[in-house]
C-alpha cells in the first residue's frame, strides 16, 4: 500500500519515538478497515494515506526555511524534552485522527453534516491511548494543534510556537488535499462525492462569489460551494494564503494548481485566475501568508 512507503519516507531520520507513533496510528486507523460496520473502506484508506503524505509534508516544509516563508522564524527550543520539528511531526501525523470516527458514524466528510472532525480528534486523542506516555505539555500541544488545524483562521492570542506549528500542518494538510483532488478531478470516473464533500458536477458552472473573494487573497468558505468548480476554486485559493515558500514548491514542482487549472472551463475569468496562480508559484515570489479578511 503506498501510505506504508509514505510513512517509511517520513519515518527516515526522525527517531524511534515517531516511529512508534506512526505504528500506533496504523493500528488504530487499521480497525476501521476491518469495521464491517463501515460501508465502503476506501475512504478509510484515503485518510490513512492522506495522514503519512501530511506527515511527510510537514517534515519537508520544517526542514526547508527560507526567508521566503511568512510564518516567521521557527520557535525554538521544544516541549518536554522534545524537539520542536519532533512536536510539529507528531501533530501532522494526528491531524486527521477523528477522520475515521467521523467516517464510521456519518459515512462523510463534511464537518457541517456530521461533526467537527478537529473536535473529534482531540476526543480520540484523549480516550485512545495513542498519546500515551507522552508529557502532560506535549499532549496539551499536539491537541491545540489539531484543534485548531482546520479552523478558517488562526486566531489570535495562540502561543507562538503553536501558532507555527499549526501553520505547518495546514500547509502540509492543503497540499495533499490538493493531490487528493487532482487524483479525483482527473480521473476518468466520476468523483467520489465523500471526497468531493457532495457538491453537484458540472462542467462549466462556478459560484462568482467565491472567485471574486480567490481573486482578492481571500480565504474560501466551504459554505459557498455549490459546484466541482467551486471546489477547485477554492482549493486554488489556497496557493495565496500559504505559509512557507517550500509548500509553494511542492504545489509548482508537483503540477498540482496547473492540473485544477486544466480542468477548470477555458473561459477569460479561469485564465486570469491561472495567470495569478502561476505568478505565485514563481521561486522568487514570497509566501503569502493566510489572511483573516
Amino acid at each position: 500500500m503506498t501510505s506504508d512507503t509514505n510513512g517509511i519516507r517520513a519515518i527516515a531520520g526522525a527517531g524511534e519515538l515517531l516511529a512508534e507513533h506512526i505504528a500506533r496510528f496504523r493500528d488504530y486507523a487499521d480497525r476501521y478497515l476491518q469495521d464491517a460496520g463501515v460501508a465502503d473502506h476506501r475512504p478509510v484508506s484515503l485518510k490513512i494515506e492522506h495522514s503519512l503524505r501530511v506527515l511527510e509534508n510537514a517534515s519537508a516544509i520544517i526542514q526547508a526555511p527560507s526567508l521566503l516563508d511568512a510564518a516567521g522564524t521557527p520557535p525554538g527550543g521544544g516541549r518536554a524534552g522534545l524537539s520542536f520539528p519532533t512536536l510539529i511531526r507528531l501533530a501532522a501525523l494526528y491531524h486527521d485522527v477523528g477522520r475515521f470516527e467521523q467516517y464510521r458514524r456519518y459515512a462523510t466528510f463534511h464537518d457541517k453534516k456530521s461533526e467537527n472532525h478537529a473536535r473529534l480528534g482531540v476526543k480520540v486523542l484523549r480516550q485512545s491511548g495513542l498519546l500515551a506516555g507522552l508529557p502532560d505539555d506535549v499532549r496539551s500541544f499536539i491537541q491545540a494543534v489539531v484543534i485548531l488545524h482546520n479552523r478558517r483562521f488562526v486566531p489570535d492570542g495562540v502561543a507562538p510556537d503553536v501558532r507555527f506549528a499549526t501553520c505547518v500542518v495546514r500547509d502540509a494538510d492543503k497540499v495533499d488535499i490538493m493531490r487528493v483532488m487532482v487524483e479525483h478531478f482527473i480521473a476518468p470516473d466520476p468523483a467520489d462525492p465523500v471526497v468531493t464533500l457532495h457538491v453537484a458536477e458540472h462542467p462549466t458552472k462556478y459560484t462568482e462569489s467565491l472567485y471574486e473573494a480567490i481573486m482578492a487573497d481571500k480565504s474560501g468558505d466551504y459554505m459557498a460551494m455549490r459546484w466541482t468548480n467551486d471546489f477547485k476554486l477554492l482549493i486554488l485559493g489556497w496557493v495565496f494564503q500559504l505559509n512557507f515558500r517550500a509548500s509553494l514548491d511542492m504545489v509548482r514542482e508537483r503540477r498540482l494548481a496547473q492540473q485544477l487549472l486544466e480542468n477548470l472551463p477555458d473561459i477569460s475569468p479561469m485564465r486570469a485566475l491561472g495567470e495569478k496562480v502561476r505568478a505565485a508559484l514563481e521561486p522568487g515570489a514570497p509566501a503569502g501568508g493566510e489572511k483573516s479578511a
